[in-house]
């Protein structure tokens, strides 16, 4: 079994049954957003987000994506930060745009 594309298919998968359709540097892809203040809850453990972010595909990431606008969650962004999680998905660290 090719454990690479079946994290890719549950990735995808994920995103789609979770996520909503988000505008990146100009092409419609697939994120969770989370707004500032999102309190998640995991199996009793909760985390909130401080800051924006959205979570997308490692394929839908563009090339050196800090400063690439965003819109998500009915608001424009700028990306401050992009982190891979090594499993195929990057979290994308947002700003509000000007």
């Amino acid at each position: 079994m090719d454990f690479q594309a079946l994290q890719t298919r549950t990735n995808v998968a994920a995103l789609a049954a979770f996520g909503a359709a988000i505008v990146l540097d100009g092409d419609v892809v697939q994120g969770d957003f989370h707004a500032p203040a999102d309190q998640v809850f995991l199996d009793g453990v909760s985390a909130i987000a401080a800051r924006p972010q959205v979570v997308v595909a490692d394929a839908d990431v563009p090339a050196a994506p800090v400063g690439k606008p965003c819109a998500a969650g009915g608001a424009r962004w700028i990306v401050a930060d992009a982190r891979p999680d090594g499993f195929g998905l990057t979290t994308l660290f947002l700003e509000r745009a000007p």
